[in-house]
């Protein structure tokens, strides 16, 4: 079973509707479980997947797991590729399936290359929105790290400058935002390696709180120090490119 909080978000369409979000698993996941989830992401019809109705529960076994259905097992066999595949969401995973194109199962290299974006741009670990992180630490130590750099450059040059502090790798997960003719798309690398490749194809670094604000719908684009008590959550954008 899982557990779930109504919030707002946007859907495809640009519109914001009600869907069920933060969905917490009330079970250790496992790839058993998550090829339960995939089949019942199939459901032809709508499906709440905070609660899988026991008629769910029976045609995902019958017509889908019993039957080794074809594209719930193409689908099976791709995500035991990616990495960290145990760690996302249930959402993250129902989504995948249902906005998926209807017979990429067809062809292994497009589906593999479909839930590596999806998971890339859309994937949200299992409890990640309630990780501490109200401010980026790292990335204000990396500005002031800028403007020291920046007065040190002004030292005569018969003066000897600091030696800097070796620099500590970050870690993930990171966010960042694509903005194009087609409109902004804002996705979570788990890996530093995957932000940079983001980065190399044009995207923008952002920060948690913006990243969640734009995926519930919320997002206003006000910077942090405007004195709202409505936009006091919102995160101050950061362009950096990740």
């Amino acid at each position: 079973r899982a557990r779930a909080n109504q919030q707002y978000t946007e859907n495809s369409t640009g519109k914001i509707s009600p869907v069920i979000a933060a969905i917490h698993r009330e079970y250790k996941q496992t790839w058993k479980t998550l090829d339960d989830d995939l089949a019942y992401a199939l459901w032809p019809s709508d499906v709440d997947a905070g609660n899988i109705d026991g008629s769910i529960h029976r045609w995902a076994k019958k017509e889908v797991i019993d039957n080794d259905r074809e594209d719930w097992k193409r689908i099976s066999a791709s995500m035991r590729k990616q990495p960290d595949a145990l760690r996302y969401d249930r959402q993250t995973i129902f989504g995948l399936v249902r906005e998926r194109p209807i017979d990429i199962h067809k062809d292994p290299v497009a589906l593999n290359k479909y839930i590596c974006e999806y998971l890339t741009t859309k994937g949200v670990f299992e409890n990640e929105e309630t990780d501490l992180g109200t401010v980026d630490v790292l990335q204000s130590s990396e500005t002031q790290t800028d403007a020291v750099e920046t007065e040190v450059s002004d030292i005569p040059k018969n003066e000897t400058a600091p030696e800097a502090e070796p620099s500590v790798e970050r870690e993930g997960p990171f966010y960042f935002l694509f903005a194009d003719k087609d409109g902004e798309k804002y996705g979570r690398a788990n890996k530093l390696s995957g932000l940079d490749k983001a980065l190399a194809a044009g995207a923008t670094e952002i920060t948690k709180e913006e990243y969640f604000a734009r995926k519930n719908g919320t997002y206003t684009g006000l910077p942090q120090n405007v004195d709202t008590a409505e936009d006091s959550e919102q995160p101050e954008p950061i362009k950096v490119t990740a």
